[in-house]
């Protein structure tokens, strides 16, 4: 185990990962939640739930994917 105050190496691609069910349920979230955003026009409760709703889904699909290329070396 790594230091948790060294930071992680830069990944160099092109990586090949395969999505666990709970990181492909995060995706799926994600890309709703941001095909909801991309259709309001963005102001008012609405907008600033769709607003929080994406940065919320962007959030835990980006856990998944780091806790998926942590061991990638």
């Amino acid at each position: 185990m790594t230091d948790i105050r060294t930071p992680p190496p830069m990944l160099e691609g092109p990586l090949t990962i395969t999505l666990n069910d709970e990181t492909l349920t995060a995706l799926n979230q994600y890309r709703q939640a941001y095909h909801s955003w991309s259709m309001h026009p963005g102001f008012g409760p609405k907008g600033e739930r769709l607003n929080q709703e994406l940065a919320e889904t962007a959030n835990t699909l980006a856990k998944f994917v780091a806790r998926l290329t942590r061991d990638t070396k």
